[in-house]
């Protein structure tokens, strides 16, 4: 219909609609008419992908673009070109006063998360939205119409606070210790969330009769409807109710329709059975649907959530109920005792600590208990004068005033009164002293929640009120004066007239000249007479500054020139008065304008006075910086005529105060900042034990937050077969008061249990404890080295004792058989004899190695000859095996010929031990890239992957289920800190079932140089590792090549950071398909060091193609268990997927 106008065309559904609508029939008329700021806006909102909307002219015609077409929901399509208040009956009396302001005044408006009921499902819903109203104005400045953008937030907002429900059952979770105060508790949560839960109904299952049910908590519903739904809910008990049955159609089901928080009656309700645990509560809770939101999935959601955690609360509380309840009986008068010591001790000092009057009031014949010197002093008094005494027997003088019936008043309702300037009035030495004070009574509740004391504090403000007062009078005095002056001015004018006339007629009226002289003589005297005074007020006034102890200014003008300033002001800002009076304040002090002057100009121009406190100044004076905080008073300063003319600023220094507070904040900071710098686990708790504080080390260990940890409790965390003892000995130190040291295991976030050591001391402040320090040591690595030597020395005592029994017996066989046979005994004790010689030599080399005494022969010997002679020592003591060697290579080399020796050994008895099935070992030697390698191949049973990376730990044995090996599990750790002394590397291949290879390489040069090829911005290469930046994205292709030790692995890890800074990549290709041998000694480096400085430079994707090897494999995955940081890494066999990984990676 209007395909010729461009600012139609487009905008998808919308656009189609506009084209095809007669716009004739409405109020805007036909588009080729429309004004050219219409169509601009039409334009806009057809093109964008924001939801807008346009009401135009007087009756708010709607037009709006596709994106905000789901807003009127049923009312789309037909609500495009309707008036405003025909598309929103249910809206337009809340919004028509918001768009007539915009269409007749301009004015903008922006409405965050504003709540808007709207009908456009059939019902009325609860909507949030966060909107703007702006004018849409025309090239001659009228305004057409309003430009409506909006968000809807109603999701967010209504489970923000579906959220916050949830959290607070969450925070009840454990606090519950009887089923009665988890009711109160559960009613509390349900009562506070009505707009989500209008009303609910908790029925628990007769323990006699599974079918007959009774309600225990309801809220939201009548007696009568309440039997209705019970009603309900045994029909669904009879068909086995399951978590998410709804009941609906309420409204029309009910006799008595359910209407709650919403004017609407309630539709739709949610029935869910709660059980759990040994101590469980069986029942339904039947939770009412809001009637303006109707249940969806994440109304479900919700529902199952709340369900839960009531089911939570309500069980824990039972269980708590069975278990503690004697406990509590036992310790509730001592406990009551210490609080109730502990509460009084720590208010007495919180009142005599206070630097303003404070006393707490007893009774309702006002015994002063406790009373600081603040408030003496403000009474003339000692404290010696005030506490214990009755508050009229102190100041009988009060009882003819109001506070003693305002006191009376505060103990009958329990609601505070707080008053600002009251005159009260003393007697004194002198007479009767007049006092003007601000005051607040607070009462204070005994258990039963009835009034027993009144917290009464005071602040003594007659100086300010009195200079107040001064400064007005003198103010209004002048005033005065200079009415007078003023009068005696017209006066004397009128006389002067007068005196010219009768000199006009000088000689028909001397008598009457003579008169007039008088009358100019009396009015010359008054006018002298009224300058005095007002001068004299004038210099009252300026005294009464001058001598004020706190900074006193007047500023006058827009330009704010300086009236009237004193020597207090003047030394807060490093000035005399002089060089102030007459001046713009700041001309003076400019660096002050930007904070001060947008408070002082509305004063002025408002008439409303302001008052700031503890508010940070500063300004120079020469070189110096002056700083400090004030608590500042601007007043206006009005003429006589009220117009204000000028702002008088009172300026009070609290520099120390707010300093002093400052060092106490940094101080709580710095404690803080210190416990959760420390790398263990630190905690505190209140006096009576519940936890309050956990650093973040607990937070990170068990993967909750700071705030859940304390709700829940240590409880929630101990190995339950550890529980009872660790609670046990927490009450004892209570209530002993002693330090507490227990072990207990902890659930860290992977589910993992660890052992702590737990240590906590008690705070003592004037005899009482006032907090428990605790601290949890980590000593899982001890534990199990404790488990070890335990093994071990079980082990030992076996392995020693078999030899030892051997020659026993033979010596025993020598004594009583046929001598002829004493050889053969003598071969075989020999043989055992051999044998503890070895376990005995095993353990003299790890006691060398721990006390770093294991000493070397390092000198040049045939290697290959070495290899010969370890086979012929190994095939001499086997008969199951031939051991093979591969024809080695002619090698000389520099080391300890016998303990490297003592390595090949050790590797072939085991290939043997480890082989039972098999007749053959395998060795072969061979030099490649710089290093001499070894291999020792088995065919025997095997080593699982979780075995091979601990076979050289120091006491490791691998077990067989169908078999055992004798050794103290010493050989293989031995092996390797002599490979690593002679700066070697070792590693395993194996596939269990098919037999184990043992490598080990040894450096033919030590400390090799790493060759570089080609080193640029995007790329490097050596002997090792091969780094560019890729072709086709954004990440770094790293290639390693060869054989990977220590020192390559972090020589290549630093190339890579210093290529992720010039690149800029955050993402990395880790290619390991050619890495030949292992370099698990890095993997602790690359965990720890290397991972959280790539981070740092940008990293945040890492692809890690694993080796063929699988002991290079364990440790790469080994290097990311104890990986540091927030960086991504993922593992992949093939490099093409994971090139495919990071390609589809979001930048």
């Amino acid at each position: 219909m209007y395909e010729n106008l461009p600012f139609l065309q487009g905008g998808g559904q919308l656009g189609a609609l506009m084209l095809n609508t007669d716009w004739s029939t409405t109020t805007v008329g036909s588009p080729d008419c429309w004004p050219e700021s219409l169509r601009s806006a039409v334009a806009i909102s057809l093109n964008s992908g924001f939801p807008i909307a346009i009401y135009w002219g007087y009756d708010f015609t709607l037009l709006y673009n596709d994106a905000w077409s789901a807003i009127p929901g049923q009312k789309h399509p037909w609500a495009l070109g309707k008036p405003g208040a025909q598309v929103w009956p249910e809206l337009w009396e809340g919004l028509q006063p918001e768009f007539e302001s915009v269409l007749q005044d301009g004015q903008s408006y922006r409405r965050p998360d504003a709540p808007l009921y709207m009908h456009r499902f059939g019902y009325t819903e609860e909507c949030y939205f966060d909107y703007t109203l702006s004018p849409i104005v025309a090239a001659d400045g009228s305004v057409g119409g309003v430009f409506n953008a909006v968000i809807e937030t109603s999701y967010k907002v209504i489970n923000d606070r579906r959220n916050s429900v949830r959290n607070a059952f969450l925070a009840q979770a454990h606090t519950s210790a009887t089923i009665e105060s988890a009711c109160e508790k559960i009613k509390v949560i349900f009562d506070q969330s009505l707009m989500d839960i209008p009303g609910y109904g908790l029925f628990i299952q007769d323990g006699q009769d599974s079918t007959a049910i009774k309600a225990i908590l309801s809220g939201g519903l009548t007696e009568t409807q309440l039997l209705e739904i019970s009603k309900l809910i045994e029909d669904k008990a009879s068909l086995e109710v399951q978590t998410g049955n709804r009941l609906d159609n309420l409204a029309t089901n009910m006799v008595n329709p359910i209407v709650s928080y919403w004017p609407e009656p309630v539709e739709e309700a949610f029935i869910t059975p709660i059980s759990a645990g040994e101590a469980s509560i069986k029942g339904y809770l039947v939770l009412l649907a809001s009637a303006r939101k109707r249940i969806d999935e994440d109304y479900l959601t919700f529902f199952t959530a709340i369900a839960a955690n009531t089911g939570t609360v309500l069980n824990n509380a039972a269980s708590a109920e069975l278990s503690v309840a004697y406990q509590n009986e036992l310790q509730r008068n001592a406990q009551l005792a210490s609080e109730l010591t502990y509460n009084e001790e720590r208010l007495r000092k919180m009142v005599m600590a206070a630097y303003f009057p404070l006393m707490i009031l007893e009774g309702e014949d006002f015994l002063v208990s406790i009373a600081n010197k603040p408030l003496a002093e403000l009474w003339n008094k000692s404290l010696n004068e005030v506490t214990g005494r009755l508050l009229l027997d102190i100041l009988p003088e009060l009882k003819d005033q109001a506070f003693p019936e305002l006191l009376r008043s505060v103990y009958s309702s329990g609601l505070p009164n707080r008053q600002d300037e009251v005159e009260v009035y003393f007697l004194t030495p002198e007479g009767r002293e007049l006092k003007y004070v601000s005051y607040s009574y607070d009462p204070l509740f005994d258990p039963n929640g009835r009034v027993n004391a009144i917290v009464v504090s005071a602040n003594d403000i007659t100086a300010v009120v009195k200079t107040r007062q001064l400064l007005e009078e003198s103010h209004e005095e002048q005033q005065a004066l200079n009415e007078e002056v003023t009068a005696s001015n017209e006066e004397l004018i009128a006389s002067n007239e007068e005196l010219a006339a009768a000199n006009e007629e000088l000689a028909a009226a001397n008598e009457e000249l003579a008169v007039t002289n008088e009358e100019l003589s009396e009015t010359q005297e008054q006018l002298h007479h009224t300058l005095g005074k007002l001068g004299l007020s004038e210099q009252r006034f300026r005294n009464l500054i001058r001598e004020a102890t706190i900074g006193i200014i007047l500023l006058s003008g827009p330009e704010l020139t300086v009236q009237i300033v004193n020597k207090a002001y003047g030394d807060l800002i490093g000035r005399n008065t002089d060089e102030l009076l007459g001046k713009s304040l700041f001309d003076i002090i400019p660096e002050a304008a930007g904070a001060f002057r947008k408070v002082i100009e509305p004063v002025m121009t408002t008439g409303r006075p302001v008052s700031l406190y503890d508010q940070y100044y500063f300004v120079n004076k020469d070189d110096t910086r002056i700083e400090g905080y004030l608590n500042l008073t601007y007043q206006p300063y009005r003429e006589t005529d009220g117009e204000v003319t000028g702002v008088l600023v009172l300026c009070q220094d609290v520099t120390a105060q707010v300093r002093d507070q400052q060092l106490l904040e940094a101080g709580e900071r710095r404690f803080q900042f210190m416990l959760n710098s420390i790398p263990q686990q630190v905690w505190t708790a209140l006096p009576d034990g519940k936890l309050n504080y956990v650093n973040q080390v607990v937070a990170a260990d068990f993967g909750r937050s700071a705030e859940e940890i304390i709700g829940q409790g240590w409880e929630a965390f101990v190995h339950p077969d550890d529980l009872p003892a660790s609670i046990l000995g927490w009450q004892e130190a209570l209530e002993s008061g002693k330090e507490y040291l227990a072990e207990f295991r902890l659930r860290f976030a992977d589910g993992a249990y660890l052992w702590h050591l737990t240590r906590a001391v008690p705070f003592v402040e004037d005899g009482n404890i006032t907090v428990w320090l605790g601290t949890n040591t980590n000593i899982e690595l001890q534990k199990q080295n404790e488990q070890r030597k335990d093994e071990f020395l079980s082990i030992a005592s076996h392995e020693l004792k078999t030899p030892l029994t051997g020659i026993k017996a033979f010596n025993q066989l020598m004594k009583r058989h046929d001598p002829s046979r004493i050889g053969v005994y003598v071969e075989k004790s020999g043989e055992n004899i051999q044998r503890l010689e070895k376990l005995i030599n095993d353990l003299l080399d790890v006691t060398k190695i721990n006390a770093g005494k294991l000493t070397y022969d390092l000198k040049p010997f045939d290697f290959s000859g070495m290899l010969a002679d370890s086979v012929e020592s190994v095939q001499l003591t086997s008969s199951t095996h031939q051991i093979i060697l591969e024809k080695p290579d002619q090698l000389e080399y520099n080391g300890d010929r016998l303990r490297l020796e003592q390595v090949v050994t050790n590797f072939l008895t085991n290939a043997v031990k480890y082989s039972p099935d098999a007749n053959q070992v395998q060795i072969n030697c061979w030099v490649e890239e710089g290093g001499v390698f070894v291999s020792v191949r088995d065919f025997g049973i095997g080593i699982q992957d979780q075995h091979i990376q601990r076979l050289f730990d120091r006491y490791y044995r691998i077990d067989n289920t169908s078999m055992r090996f004798e050794g103290l599990g010493l050989g293989l750790f031995i092996s390797a800190e002599i490979l690593k002394r002679h700066m070697g590397t070792f590693w395993i291949e194996s596939e269990p079932g098919e037999g184990s290879t043992f490598y080990f390489r040894l450096p033919l040069v030590q400390n090799e140089p790493v060759e570089v090829i080609k080193k640029s911005a995007q790329y490097y290469s050596d002997t090792h590792i091969t780094i560019s930046k890729s072709t086709t994205g954004d990440w770094l292709e790293v290639d390693w090549t060869g054989f990977q030790n220590v020192d390559s692995v972090k020589s290549g890890g630093m190339r890579m950071l210093e290529l992720v800074k010039t690149t800029g990549a955050h993402k990395i290709l880790n290619d390991n398909t050619n890495v030949v041998g292992s370099w698990s000694e890095a993997s602790d480096w690359a965990g720890e060091v290397w991972f959280p400085m790539m981070e740092q430079a940008g990293l945040k994707y890492f692809a890690w193609v694993h080796s063929p090897s699988v002991f290079s494999k364990l440790s790469a995955e080994k290097s990311v268990d104890v990986k540091q940081g927030d960086t991504e890494v993922r593992f992949f066999s093939d490099a093409k997927v994971a090139r495919d990984w990071l390609e589809h990676l979001a930048d």
